[in-house]
């Protein structure tokens, strides 16, 4: 343990070697501005959000799709067109996390 009467010697190899890890440092950060990195790090921070997100995204999409459906049938059969069955099955499979249907699954 260096006392107050001891200097401690800094070679010329140390000021290069702080020198170089400064400036790795600098060029760190400077990718940490990055629009990529930016987003990850939104991305990582709020993973459960954007999942949830998507979940509700995934919902929304297959009851537009249903909804779409019924419609243009609908005014197929305005237009006085023959209307057969669906050509278009509109299936939803929902399963909860045991297993079961999800009683909360939005249709």
């Amino acid at each position: 343990m260096n006392t107050d009467s001891e200097k401690t010697k800094v070679t010329d190899a140390d000021r290069q070697a702080h020198t170089d890890a400064s400036a790795r440092l600098k060029e760190s950060r400077l990718k940490l501005d990055e629009p990529a990195v930016q987003m990850t790090m939104v991305f990582q921070k709020y993973s459960d959000t954007f999942a949830n997100l998507s979940r509700h995204e995934t919902a929304l999409s297959r009851s537009l799709l249903k909804n779409l459906h019924e419609l243009q049938r609908i005014q197929a059969a305005r237009a006085g067109e023959q209307v057969a069955a669906p050509a278009a099955m509109d299936v939803n499979v929902n399963i909860g996390r045991d297993g079961g249907a999800d009683p909360d699954a939005v249709f």
